[in-house]
């Protein structure tokens, strides 16, 4: 008999009695209309400050983290053309729709105008530097954006450790609807959802620590309308399963979910790009979350446990959920008023193990 619901897989070692439990599992009715795929989309290789080479890390990350995609995002200022050539062709070689999906991209790296990551639907795009006069500021860079649109290729950018004082972002610099359509909430370096004073239990202390007014939470009141990744952010050659989380100044990195119907290169673009993902630490939590009219509905599993599954609206946790009888899963819905203006909502779910998953937020009239 088929039990419909939750499941985790538990094994036992019979030699030492340690037992084992897998992520969560979902049995549905019928067959999904999409699925969630486990990525890392941010790395660094040799050729800048990380280690391993890009065969390498596409190797660890698809045959040792298990992961569905992931991309090399090295920082473009240490990179020559022709070793661009050869990050693009390596990409293109381990790209297997299906298996593994790969991403084309690249970090434009510029300490006064917050680092971005990019990164091309297709199988080619141009080297993005901050050294080059023709993109070296934030409003070069979108107008490089333009150009590389205008020839069909399509481009997103995204923010990441927005909260840090060195490598942040100043949000009064402005945003770009078309391009920065997803903000890297976590990464190793910690979380930039919100400032340590507001709750955060992972803020960045690298470079200086976090400054207010550079989190998630600021660009989204300001009227930013960003979806959430996770990513790494490695420098250890290890995407999916890094080292780091054992000091002070570094955590364990992050993972992105992307909700699809497969796993291809375009799927993982686009469901980044429609904000059909959600960020977490480095935990494969399984979050669900719809929003339509007044009625939030919440789908949260987690092996370890669920401590909670909070509700954030502008800014502020206006609910908090708790498991039932079974503490590792939440399924609930609630009422709440309905969005209107530059009003949003999001779930932040944690678990008993401290880690954190947060769903992409949802706006008034289900704007992207």
């Amino acid at each position: 008999m088929i039990i419909f619901g939750f499941h985790f897989i538990k094994i036992t070692d019979p030699a030492t009695g340690q037992e084992f439990s897998s992520n969560p599992v979902y049995v549905s009715t019928e067959k999904p209309v999409c699925r969630i795929f486990w990525g890392d989309p941010h790395w660094q290789t040799i050729f800048s400050d990380g280690v391993r080479s890009p065969e390498e890390l596409y190797g660890f990350a698809r045959d040792e983290a298990f992961l569905d995609f992931g991309a090399i995002s090295d920082h473009m200022e240490a990179v020559t053309q022709r070793q661009w050539e050869y990050f693009q062709a390596v990409t293109n070689d381990y790209n297997e729709p299906g298996r593994f999906a790969t991403l084309v991209g690249q970090e434009w790296t510029h300490n006064q105008h917050g680092h971005r990551n990019i990164y091309y639907r297709g199988d080619n795009g141009p080297l993005v530097s901050s050294k080059d006069p023709d993109s070296d500021t934030l409003e070069k860079l979108w107008q490089t954006a333009d150009k590389i649109a205008s020839t069909g290729n399509e481009v997103l950018l995204i923010p990441h450790h927005s909260a840090n004082k060195i490598m942040g972002c100043d949000w009064a610099l402005g945003w770009n609807p078309k391009y920065e359509k997803a903000l890297e909430i976590y990464s190793c370096w910690g979380s930039s959802e919100c400032h340590k004073d507001d709750g955060n239990t992972r803020p960045i202390h690298h470079c200086q620590g976090e400054i207010a007014g550079r989190h998630a939470r600021s660009a989204l009141d300001l009227g930013y309308r960003f979806g959430f990744v996770g990513g790494g952010d490695i420098h250890d050659g290890r995407p999916g399963d890094c080292l780091d989380g054992h000091s002070n100044v570094v955590y364990q990195s992050g993972l992105t979910a992307v909700i699809t119907p497969e796993l291809t290169r375009e799927n993982v673009f686009d469901a980044i790009k429609q904000h059909q993902c959600y960020a977490a630490t480095c935990s494969r939590i399984y979050l669900e979350v719809w929003l339509e009219q007044n009625e939030l509905a919440v789908k949260c599993a987690s092996e370890h446990g669920l401590e909670a599954a909070e509700v954030i609206r502008n800014g502020k946790a206006v609910g908090c959920i708790s498991p039932g009888t079974d503490a590792r899963v939440i399924e609930t819905s609630l009422k709440v008023p309905a969005l209107s203006g530059n009003e949003y909502l999001y779930v932040r779910a944690t678990t008993k193990k401290g880690d954190i998953a947060w769903c992409s937020p949802g706006f008034a009239n289900g704007e992207k």
